[in-house]
């Protein structure tokens, strides 16, 4: 069995991959975020190419490149939450094409595509705040901008077409708020076969309640734009990125404006 975990992002990915990867009756395949066991990723060059290259024939060349050999008999694992991002270089069919083409190339028939989701107004808010400066193309972040944003609605349109690319009994969606907040893992136990789950909460909700108002902080992430920084050499979309981040490093939403935000995504 191959289970390949695909996202939705801020769904507790992390907390899923640090679980996962300790476990003995699991083979874990990635991803792996500290640099030295980057090595035993066996796959991360076709999931470079999956996505983040323009180039199709580079990406089938990549995994023509590097056939899997899997025993039947073991339980595969791969997580890679950037395939169900928001902000991304490849179209999400794109990439979901790709991912198909590298499911049917290697003859993986046993398979399972894993899906975290949660509320669709606290997955955007989430995604907003831990990289705000993705959303430059708004001129400002609130709700007149968040209620009729058509890319936003675009993104959580997708969940349903997953079903057009996977048949159903291949689909397992696991809930955020039933996993992390209540911690019911009967989902996870059955899909892995384990007896005892207890995945970490890392996590702390940026969403901040004061009186009639939710207060939503942004992440600054100096780091991350400076290394972008050191790369492109672009001091123009740096210091654009950083004004950008500092203006809605607080995102205010009142009560009545959250939930017609929760009413018209919900309803999506």
């Amino acid at each position: 069995m191959f289970i390949f975990h695909i996202g939705f992002p801020k769904t507790g990915t992390t907390s899923l991959q640090t679980f996962l990867k300790n476990q003995n009756n699991i083979q874990y395949l990635g991803k792996f975020t500290d640099p030295k066991f980057k090595a035993k990723d066996k796959i991360a060059k076709i999931i470079t190419y999956l996505l983040y290259s323009k180039d199709i024939n580079k990406f089938y060349k990549t995994v023509k490149k590097y056939k899997l050999k899997l025993n039947k008999q073991k339980i595969y694992f791969y997580s890679e939450e950037d395939i169900l991002n928001f902000y991304c270089k490849i179209p999400l069919d794109e990439k979901i094409k790709r991912l198909k083409y590298f499911l049917s190339f290697n003859q993986i028939k046993e398979y399972k595509i894993l899906i975290g989701i949660r509320k669709p107004v606290d997955l955007i808010m989430s995604l907003i705040t831990e990289e705000v400066s993705a959303f430059r193309y708004k001129k400002k972040i609130n709700y007149e901008s968040l209620i009729h944003d058509e890319r936003i609605i675009k993104f959580i349109k997708f969940k349903k077409k997953i079903f057009k690319f996977f048949p159903k009994k291949n689909l397992v969606f696991f809930d955020y708020e039933s996993i992390y907040l209540e911690k019911n893992y009967n989902k996870i136990k059955k899909l892995f076969k384990l007896t005892n789950v207890n995945l970490p909460t890392k996590n702390i909700s940026k969403k901040i309640q004061f009186e009639d108002y939710k207060i939503f902080i942004s992440k600054i992430h100096i780091k991350v734009h400076l290394k972008n920084l050191y790369y492109s050499k672009n001091f123009v979309k740096f210091f654009k990125n950083l004004i950008f981040t500092f203006k809605n490093f607080a995102i205010v939403l009142s009560n009545n404006e959250y939930k017609k935000l929760e009413k018209k995504y919900n309803n999506l």
